[in-house]
């Protein structure tokens, strides 16, 4: 009797633990959409400029001015960093970084709020080049991994 009493005892334990992560889950899954994704800061007078790929949601958000970026691959948490030059022309504000690991262009149209980059970073001298693209098409676009709720 004693060890269906303990096993009874475990399976509750076990059920209040999923049930606890569970509600934690939807908790967090609401804060969220309380606190949504902002949208693609564009300005030429500068900010933060976010272009968040329109199916991956991988983006790259840089300050302008200022340069300091960080391109995010969402479906890995894989994140490259650095400072690179911001410059705006015609209404296009532009971000490119080339050093001995990477080469980074990333560029807005601040109007339409639409754009991409490209992203090329190399980990190891010598080793395999790791290509990223990110392409904005919906001006409307939330910045980053997160799908901001309607």
């Amino acid at each position: 009797m004693g060890k269906n009493r303990s096993k009874s005892r475990s399976r509750v334990s076990r059920v209040t633990r999923i049930t606890i992560r569970i509600g934690l889950a939807v908790v967090l899954a609401g804060l969220a959409c309380l606190h949504p994704a902002r949208k693609t800061e564009a300005g030429a007078n500068g900010g933060v400029i976010c272009i968040t790929d329109t199916r991956t949601r991988d983006n790259i958000q840089f300050t302008n001015p200022g340069g300091a970026y960080t391109f995010t691959q969402c479906s890995t948490g894989f994140t490259v960093s650095g400072t690179g030059t911001v410059s705006t022309k015609s209404g296009v504000i532009t971000l490119t970084d080339k050093k001995s690991d990477r080469s980074i262009s990333a560029g807005l149209l601040s109007n339409q709020k639409t754009g991409s980059a490209a992203i090329y970073f190399t980990p190891t001298p010598g080793g395999g080049t790791r290509v990223f693209r990110v392409n904005q098409t919906d001006p409307n676009q939330t910045c980053g991994c997160v799908v901001g709720c309607k």
